[in-house]
């Protein structure tokens, strides 16, 4: 299959994208899977927002507080460079919420109508998105251990479960 974009046209067809199935509707199931699974890391996140809203202000968040309202509360406390990270979660969880679909030159919804190359950007889209909601969890949750709050945060990996540890010595020093 090439990329409908160029079936009218004199040149040479493109090459099917890789890691595009070829069928339209496994390529639009995988599209569906990867943004579950984008949308369930920001939800993660999300919890994790809440977890640490109630340890830096000790009560709850707002009963309806957004990800970015309580955001917005934790990074007055956190590092300047951090709170910028933070914020870049914010803005991935959002893009996946509301634009990821419209985003790429749009997406018809219907398996036959878009082309490979589509779900070959939106695939990168919401996979770049899940990437930065991650990373950035995994700088809070470092942060959280370097700065002494009390908790014990686990990280399971290809190694299994380890602990998170401080980078450096004391709360606060810059890292060795």
């Amino acid at each position: 299959m090439t990329d409908a974009s160029d079936e009218s046209s004199d040149r040479e067809p493109r090459p099917h994208p890789a890691g595009v199935p070829k069928s339209p509707e496994d390529a639009q199931a995988l599209l569906f899977m990867r943004l579950g699974s984008a949308i369930s890391q920001a939800q993660i996140a999300e919890g994790q927002a809440a977890s640490i809203y109630r340890l830096i202000h000790h009560r709850e968040p707002p009963r309806r507080a957004t990800l970015g309202a309580k955001v917005r509360q934790i990074k007055e406390v956190l590092p300047d460079d951090l709170a910028t990270e933070y914020q870049s979660l914010v803005d991935a969880r959002n893009y996946l919420a509301h634009e990821v679909l419209f985003d790429c030159g749009g997406w018809s919804g219907i398996p036959e109508m878009d082309p490979p190359s589509k779900y070959a950007k939106l695939y990168a889209a919401i996979d770049g998105a899940r990437l930065t909601i991650q990373r950035v969890s995994d700088l809070l949750n470092q942060h959280l251990v370097d700065a002494g709050y009390p908790v014990l945060i686990f990280k399971i990996g290809s190694d299994g479960v380890t602990v998170l540890t401080p980078q450096h010595e004391e709360p606060g020093a810059p890292p060795a």
